[in-house]
């Protein structure tokens, strides 16, 4: 009887696949009639198999406005699962026809079929969409109205704040969440007042949304809030209100951060050491050490410590090495490698011997990262562990320590029995380099394992002896695989010896196409006068790939009768071929090529118009700035940028109008090129229309403008640019960018504002202020430097030392030497220096 149901039911089984497969073969086989083949696909979706469901729905995707009149139907069918399908492709599709049905389909009795339809109303491009979704925040449900708003917030538009600022004042504390989580995405600046405002409802779960949400907007408006909202007397919520406040970054945050390090609550505690991380100011360092004695927050303290390169936190890491919680000695092994201090390299050679192998690992991983020769031996021994894993990382830990002790054993390591090792160890023979790396590279040419040889091919190329051309072109001529052929070709090309060329010429004639692009890429690298004729032949091959390799190639030759050829192909009927011709004409800089490449300027292949205006910029010849001073008028914005670029390139100020008037333009990126052309070109004409964009709403160009008014000494530029470093912990990269603009500029009132920022608030903007008056070399800096290598903060401390050394002056070079003996070192370079 269990016989005869089992029989039953695969022969069922049978039946239903067969059926399934059939109509999806009809919906596909009647291709030509779209409707049918929807119908037949709508069908499909009510067999009970996710598969046959999943291409169904993937197939009435692709059909499109065909598939809508019968997805509108299935709305009304009895299974429930068709009518939720039907559903979701009907937004997916996203015809307005479908508005209507799906607003019905939002009083489904199926809960799932109802949130499709709402969503699905949110993902129709089509105004009426928005009234339904809008009535539904008045519905009895309140599920209802939360998916409601949440489509509301996918939306967005015009309206989408007013409406969700009506949402927050639901009765239904899902509901309220729901518009705070769609005020986010709207991505609207003026929903943050909002959110700001719902950081006072009476509810935890709105505010921790509000929370959340202000730090994913990282709106520094959202700080003083979020430091108020500390003091609530929600555990959850001020985890939330931590997070975000390490989200945002601001300086503010340090102090209110540093008493929540202090917090009845384990886990707002370690969120506020990780905040104070993300944060990255010095003031945190003390309140973290003191976290540290704080079991339950210790190592999210000593990780931040770690992410403010803090010395102190060494000890506690080296500590951790011995932790009996194995998860403290991964992670202390982990961190000593990222922070790079030599303190770590011998408790990491003792670690090498833990009972767990993952610790063993790590520390081989951290040792490779420290590059310090201590470990060396160590990873050596490192080699012979059991563990396949830690001697893949004793390998590439060898490569990047180097040594002439580390190469014997990698190379026994391309022996290893796993593979893997195998290919590490001749990546590690790579870096070392060396006459015995060579030769064991050699000696794998002849390997069974087409891989292995590859990789050893590969190898060689990039170390590049010339020891290794020879044995190279003798395993061209043996070798059978397409692959590792093109390895060899490409290592020849790299190695660049002239012995290879006329074995890669006689490559330019193998039947095989592959290897003739590989020989052609190889010659023009090696780029010997005695491939010149045979690359011009390939010129007019019928290959178009052949035909631009070889355009790209001649470009390296650099002989001047490759000229009028390479313009004659920049009417190639290909346009990969017309792209390589310009680059190789640009690159080769002769005059010649000026006005046909101001032609292709209006090539009809985007690709090669950029490229002729970046060819044009390269050669620098005056009579290239009118056409490229008329593609500053181009409707592609991108031909615009390059445009600008290349004018900036050639630096004739026969570009100044043109130039000025592209700081108007409405895509900013180009306004940015224009401003650093301007700025390069340095004619005062283009003063009024710089000092200008300073007001500009787009960010960058502010700098770029800044940046090329203090080129031409114009006080309004260098006074931004100091203004910016000083007010780093609200501009981010842009501090570290003004630093290294003003580090460019010099001058007097760059050195008092770099001085002035060696006594800031923010650790950041000392270090980057230290490091910019290192670069400039100007003597009037020595005092201030002086002073900062007894100020308190440790890294500005290192950059005050590495700048004075820089500079050279005797007076900072023996402040640097009593520095460094008071810190417990000394450099070479101020000893070297300072002898005298």
């Amino acid at each position: 009887m269990t016989g005869t149901r089992k029989q039953k039911s695969r022969r069922g089984f049978r039946r239903l696949w067969l059926i399934g497969l059939v109509v999806l073969a009809t919906g596909i086989i009647v291709s030509t009639v779209p409707p049918i083949r929807a119908w037949c696909l709508v069908q499909a979706l009510r067999l009970p198999y996710p598969s046959v469901q999943a291409v169904s729905g993937a197939l009435l995707k692709l059909t499109g406005t065909p598939a809508v009149e019968p997805l509108i139907k299935a709305l009304g069918d009895d299974n429930p699962q068709v009518r939720r399908s039907a559903a979701e492709l009907l937004g997916a599709i996203g015809d307005a026809r479908a508005v209507g049905a799906l607003v019905e389909a939002v009083e489904d009795e199926d809960p799932d079929v109802r949130q499709k339809a709402i969503l699905s109303l949110a993902r129709i491009d089509d105004p009426g969409a928005l009234a339904p979704l809008v009535k539904l925040f008045d519905h009895e449900d309140a599920d209802v109205r939360a998916d409601a708003v949440r489509a509301v917030g996918v939306v967005g538009g015009t309206r989408g704040v007013e409406l969700l600022a009506r949402a927050l004042e639901d009765e239904s504390a899902s509901v309220r969440c729901s518009a705070v989580g769609a005020l986010e995405r709207t991505r609207d600046p003026r929903g943050v007042a909002l959110v700001i405002e719902a950081l006072r409802d009476e509810h935890a779960d709105v505010r921790s949304a509000a929370a959340g949400a202000l730090g994913e907007w990282r709106d520094v408006r959202g700080v003083a809030p979020l430091i108020v909202a500390l003091g609530d007397e929600d555990a959850e919520l001020r985890r939330l209100v931590v997070s975000a406040l390490g989200q945002i970054g601001d300086v503010r945050g340090v102090a209110p951060l540093a008493k929540a390090l202090r917090d009845d609550d384990a886990q707002v505690r370690q969120g506020a050491a990780r905040a104070l991380a993300a944060i990255g100011d010095a003031s945190a360092i003390d309140p973290l050490m003191n976290a540290v004695q704080d079991e339950e927050v210790k190592w999210p303290a000593v990780r931040a410590l770690a992410a403010l390169r803090e010395p102190r936190a060494v000890p506690e890491l080296i500590l951790g090495l011995s932790d009996e919680d194995v998860r403290v000695r991964w992670e202390a092994a982990q961190v000593l490698g990222e922070l790079g201090d030599p303190r770590a390299v011998a408790p990491l050679i003792e670690a090498l011997g833990d009972r767990d192998v993952r610790v063993r690992e790590d520390a081989a991983s951290a040792l490779g990262r420290l590059g310090d020769r201590r470990g060396v031996d160590a990873l050596i021994r490192a080699l012979s562990d059991g563990g396949p894993r830690a001697r893949w990382l004793a390998v590439e830990g060898l490569g990047k320590l180097g040594g002439a002790r580390a190469v014997g054993p990698v190379i026994r390591a391309l022996s290893d029995e796993d593979w893997l090792v195998r290919k590490l160890a001749v990546e590690a023979l790579a870096e070392l380099g060396g006459t015995r790396a060579v030769g064991a590279l050699m000696r794998v040419l002849s390997d069974e394992d087409r891989l292995f040889r590859q990789h050893a091919i590969e190898a060689l190329g990039e170390i590049g002896d010339g020891r290794a051309a020879l044995p190279l072109v003798d395993a061209l001529r043996r070798e059978k695989n397409e692959y590792a052929v093109g390895a060899i070709i490409g290592a020849l090309g790299q190695i660049g010896d002239p012995r290879a060329v006329e074995p890669l010429v006689a490559a330019l004639y193998s039947g095989d196409k592959s290897v003739r692009r590989h020989a052609a890429r190889a010659l023009g690298a090696i780029g010997d006068a005695r491939a010149f004729e045979p690359l011009l032949a390939l010129l007019r091959e019928k290959d178009a790939r052949l035909r631009g390799t070889a355009a790209a190639a001649l470009r390296n030759i650099a002989d001047p009768r490759a000229v009028e050829p390479l313009i004659a192909r920049l009417r190639d009927k290909d346009a990969t071929v017309r792209d390589a011709a310009a680059h190789s004409l640009g690159q080769m800089g002769d005059a010649r090529a000026v006005g046909p490449l101001a032609q292709a300027l209006r090539d009809k292949d985007q690709d090669v118009r950029y490229t002729a205006a970046v060819a044009l910029g390269q050669i620098g010849s005056p009579r290239a700035v009118p056409p490229l001073s008329r593609a500053l008028q181009d409707a592609d914005w991108e031909m615009r940028r390059w445009a600008a670029l290349a004018l900036r390139w050639i630096g004739d100020a026969g570009a100044t109008e043109a130039l000025i008037a592209a700081l108007r333009d409405e895509e900013w990126r180009v306004c940015v090129q224009a401003a650093r052309a301007l700025g390069d070109i340095g004619d005062r004409r283009a003063l009024p229309a710089l000092a200008e964009a300073l007001r500009d709403d787009e960010k960058a160009l502010r700098f770029w403008a800044a940046e090329a008014l203090a080129k031409m000494g114009d006080e309004r530029g260098v006074a931004f640019l100091a203004d910016a470093l000083e007010r780093s912990p609200r501009l981010g990269l842009w501090r570290d960018w003004s630093a290294e603009r003003l580090a460019g500029v010099g001058g007097a009132r760059v050195v008092s504002a770099l001085t002035d920022a060696l006594t800031s608030n923010n650790t950041q903007t000392r270090v980057l202020a230290a490091e910019a008056l290192g670069d400039i070399g100007d003597p009037r800096a020595v005092d201030t430097l002086i002073e900062t290598l007894t100020g308190p903060i440790p890294r500005a401390r290192r950059a005050a030392a590495e700048a004075l050394e820089k500079i050279g002056d005797p007076k900072g070079l023996e402040a640097v030497r009593e520095y460094r003996q008071r810190e417990g070192g000394t450099t070479r370079h101020a000893e070297e220096q300072g002898a005298g």
